[in-house]
């Protein structure tokens, strides 16, 4: 728990400084991973799946946490929006009402100050590349061959994920990965790979992770 604090802390320092369109693509990318994420967890009103909504709270105070680092005219609505989306959670709102909310907020910030809220890549993603990123920098936690099982994975808590589960990761797109990758994921020892790798290779390593779960 002392690591993801530090990396958390790091995550926080590193949205303080960051230009606004990266802060902006920050609190859109995570407040939309934690809508997919309590869409998973909350059915019909009812908790299927505590560990979903508990990611997705935890995405929102992410982003909440970002939103702070937003252009001084747009940070108080962000963060009381976010405030608003942390409450529906507690209240189990309906998914759909989540999904709506973090759109508005997400498009209204993009349309606000003309940000792109995905980067996209200059060339098609190159799987050699991806898998020559993924070893040095992901198989460590995430094993060789994506089961969750790297040399590192021992001493994390909760457990790096397996990467090759069909069931768990069959709804989630190579959009979905690039996310994860650049943000990192709250709660957990994964930290933000924006600043540590361009865009072009979050791509390549994203779509190349994506297709670890295949048979």
């Amino acid at each position: 728990m002392i690591l993801i604090g530090a990396l958390l802390s790091i995550a926080a320092a590193t949205a303080d400084s960051a230009a606004p369109d990266q802060v902006i693509r920050r609190v859109a990318a995570t407040a939309q991973l934690a809508a997919q994420e309590y869409r998973i967890g909350v059915v019909d009103g009812r908790v299927v799946a505590q560990a979903e909504v508990d990611e997705a709270r935890l995405f929102l105070e992410e982003a909440k946490r970002s939103a702070g680092g937003l252009p001084a005219e747009a940070a108080p609505p962000a963060v009381a929006a976010l405030d608003t989306l942390l409450r529906l959670v507690a209240a189990l709102a309906p998914p759909d009402t989540i999904a709506t909310r973090v759109s508005v907020l997400s498009s209204g910030l993009a349309e606000r100050f003309g940000v792109t809220l995905d980067e996209l890549p200059r060339q098609p993603p190159r799987l050699a590349r991806g898998a020559e990123i993924y070893q040095s920098s992901c198989a460590s936690c995430h094993g060789v061959a994506g089961a969750g099982n790297g040399p590192m994975a021992a001493g994390l808590d909760p457990s790096p994920a397996d990467l090759t589960d069909w069931k768990a990761l069959s709804d989630q797109s190579p959009l979905d990965y690039f996310r994860r990758i650049s943000i990192g994921v709250v709660g957990t020892a994964m930290p933000p790979f924006e600043d540590r790798l361009p865009a072009d290779d979050r791509w390549a390593v994203a779509l190349y992770a994506s297709l670890l779960r295949l048979p």
